[in-house]
This record gives C-alpha cells, sequence and structure tokens, in this order.
C-alpha cells in the first residue's frame, strides 16, 4: 500500500463527502428539517457540534479509502465496495426509523443518498489511489489482478 497514493485519495474522498453532504443536507434537505426542527438540536447550537461532523465525515471518508485500497482492484470495484458501504449504512437508518420518531421521507432519503454517496465515494477512491500509483495488498484469492 502506498501511502501517498492513500493520503491522497482520502483527501479527495473528504472533499467528495463534506461537499456532498452539504448539497444534500444543507440544500436538498433543508425544508424536511425545517419540517421536523423538534427532532434536532437548534441551529446554533448545531454549529457548537461541527467539529463532530468533520470528524465523522473524515472517518468515513478514511474508512472508505482504506477499504478500496486493501481489497479493490481499480475505480470500478471501488463503486461496489462503496455500495455494500452504503447498505451497512441504510441498515443503520432502518434500525433508527424503528427506533425514532424519523418520518419515513427522510429514512428514504438518507437510505438512498447513502447507497449514492458510498458508491461515489468508493468509485472515487479508487481511481485516486490508483492513479497515484497504489496497489492493492488483497487479491481475495484472485488470481487474475496485477
Amino acid at each position: 500500500m502506498k501511502l501517498k497514493a492513500l493520503i491522497l485519495a482520502f483527501v479527495g474522498v473528504f472533499i467528495f463527502v463534506f461537499v456532498y453532504d452539504w448539497v444534500f443536507h444543507g440544500i436538498i434537505l433543508k425544508d424536511a428539517y425545517a419540517a421536523t426542527m423538534g427532532l434536532w438540536r437548534p441551529e446554533a447550537e448545531m454549529e457548537s457540534y461541527f467539529k463532530w461532523i468533520l470528524v465523522g465525515q473524515a472517518l468515513s471518508a478514511f474508512a472508505i479509502t482504506l477499504l478500496v485500497a486493501r481489497a479493490a482492484f481499480g475505480p470500478k470495484c471501488g463503486l461496489g465496495i462503496g455500495a455494500l458501504v452504503g447498505l451497512v449504512v441504510v441498515a443503520g437508518n432502518l434500525i433508527g426509523y424503528a427506533v425514532q420518531p424519523i418520518p419515513p421521507n427522510l429514512t428514504l432519503a438518507w437510505s438512498i443518498s447513502a447507497v449514492i454517496q458510498g458508491s461515489l465515494a468508493g468509485g472515487i477512491a479508487g481511481f485516486l489511489y490508483f492513479k497515484f500509483g497504489g496497489k492493492s495488498c488483497c487479491h481475495l484469492g484472485r488470481t487474475d489482478t496485477p
């Protein structure tokens, strides 16, 4: 595993996740969140927790990047790994829906978005990691890899 390729891929995925989340949650779902204000922290209070949003985004970007670097053979494989990560998030969304008063439209939007974002993040990780000279270090039993 090449550290430089891993770091550059992580940075690219983190930027993507940050922008994607800002557009999705800050613009697309803004009205849905306003309609359910009683479920969330007040905006001023939420701003004081912004660093935790960044930590969560960085952690998810790092995890997807590391998974792709360890197991993927390129961007297409990264897309698949990212989609699977998205499905794990969907599972959490469904559990959350069962135990919290989250409206079904938000659960559905979050779930669809998780698979899309995960797929794209995995594809970006695969593209950048292999573009900058990274090599997969886990061949998962395949013999047709470089």
